[in-house]
């Protein structure tokens, strides 16, 4: 996109700083994301019980072969 700006003749202060705030904004919007999902799968796997220890200690061991 940079050289794409530059080619059709704007001028390269311009490119750059939009290309900084497109990147700045694309950071923001993954970190709230992120920690959106990491939120979203704590509490799925708190009510489920899964990855839990007691979830592990329950399951029987299986028989030797």
């Amino acid at each position: 996109m940079i050289l794409r700006g530059l080619h059709v003749g704007n001028p390269g202060d311009v490119v750059l700083k939009r290309a900084l705030v497109g990147l700045l904004i694309a950071t923001i919007l993954a970190g709230i994301v992120g920690h959106l999902a990491r939120r979203i799968l704590i509490e799925n796997s708190d009510s489920d019980g899964a990855g839990t220890r007691e979830a592990a200690d329950s399951v029987p061991p299986s028989e030797p072969m």
